[in-house]
């Protein structure tokens, strides 16, 4: 409302996300921590779960925020030990999801429902930990997922490496345009 007629967004939001996601964690976990960056998207998402875990009955031991690039997360492993939860929600990319799992295994939590929204199942992920154990078994809501499409294929052979979240969306968002264009079948009107 109110904004550009030409803009339009490709992936689902927190919102829809977080509905359709907590109903996952709810009948998993009767406790749960929510882990976020202290910014619009961490804290977003946060009171997203938030409303609907609540209303399906999961109880929130505590909502935590870090400062993205952070490397210490000793305290809050510390705190989400103390805590006891079922499940863990991490809100975040692995960049920082990372270390926080590293620390948190470190700390001695292990048995623990992992849920992300981010990049925490992710081939990046992966790599930062370097451990396949640490979250192994984590279920999470994303935008993209890696499958073994042409466009995968493509581009390690190109690059390297998978393409992350980054690499994949443009992608995809170009057919999208081109399908958007073929169905209006011509552009008309000031741009």
């Amino acid at each position: 409302v109110g904004g550009n007629i030409w803009q339009f967004r490709l992936n689902i939001d927190d919102s829809i996300m977080a509905e359709a996601f907590s109903r996952v964690i709810a009948e998993e976990n009767e406790t749960v921590v929510i882990v976020g960056s202290n910014d619009d998207y961490g804290r977003g998402a946060a009171d997203a779960f938030t409303a609907h875990l609540t209303e399906l009955g999961t109880t929130i031991l505590s909502t935590e925020f870090y400062q993205r690039g952070q490397t210490d997360y000793r305290p809050l492993a510390t705190t989400i030990k103390d805590l006891d939860p079922d499940g863990l929600i991490m809100i975040a990319d692995a960049p920082d999801a990372a270390p926080f799992a590293v620390q948190l295994w470190e700390a001695g939590v292990r048995d623990l429902n992992v849920y992300g929204r981010g990049t925490v199942v992710t081939p990046e992920f992966l790599e930062l930990t370097g451990d396949p154990a640490i979250w192994n078994g984590a279920k999470e809501v994303n935008r993209w997922a890696p499958s073994d499409s042409q466009f995968e294929q493509d581009y390690a052979a190109m690059w390297g490496r998978q393409p992350r979240v980054t690499g994949a969306l443009p992608y995809y968002g170009i057919y999208v345009l081109k399908e958007a264009i073929e169905i209006c079948g011509e552009i008309t009107g000031d741009l």
